[in-house]
């Protein structure tokens, strides 16, 4: 084969797999056999020139994250520089304007920005998922209809005070 046309197809290999592409999905996009495509992979420089373009596309993407977190960061400081004179205008707005209704909303603004008092709450928490079985299920049932059955018999063993004293059951 000739050298052009080998780097041209190594190059488009290295471009499959820096895709995400293993050997074997790269093989027929290539119109080359798998073993071809192993014996490219295979080659020190060829290895070498992939390692480079993942340290390549790493530095990009760390790049990328640091500017938005930095981004973010005077997002965020600059807020909190403004917050100040956006309560003082808020209060002067409704202490000091003629329009009633500026007052209320004002009014309504300010309130909002105390959580005991907003009319929105953040709420914030885990969320998770639970898989449950049918055999679960029909476990919790009996054990249900036992509590029930516990609970609906006369002076269940407690003495008639529910607070125990009878002999512990074992559920099955």
């Amino acid at each position: 084969m000739h050298e052009a046309a080998k780097a041209v197809r190594q190059q488009e290999l290295l471009r499959l797999i820096v895709a995400g592409f293993m050997l074997r999905e790269c093989a027929p996009r290539l119109r080359l056999s798998y073993w071809t495509v192993r014996k490219y992979a295979k080659e020190p420089g060829f290895l070498e020139e992939l390692k480079g373009l993942s340290m390549e596309m790493f530095s990009r993407v760390d790049a990328e994250i640091k500017a938005s977190k930095d981004e973010i960061s005077s997002i965020s400081q600059r807020l909190q520089e403004e917050s100040g004179p956006s309560l003082e205008k808020l209060v002067a707005l409704r202490d000091e304007s003629a329009n009633e209704s500026i007052q209320l909303k004002a009014s309504s603004d300010l309130l909002d920005r105390v959580p005991e008092a907003s009319k929105t709450r953040r709420v914030e928490g885990l969320h998770g998922h639970i898989v449950v079985t049918a055999e679960d299920l029909v476990r919790a049932a009996q054990a249900a209809q036992e509590e029930d059955e516990h609970r609906t018999k006369p002076n269940n063993g407690t003495g008639g005070n529910g607070q125990g004293g009878g002999t512990p059951r074992q559920l099955t």
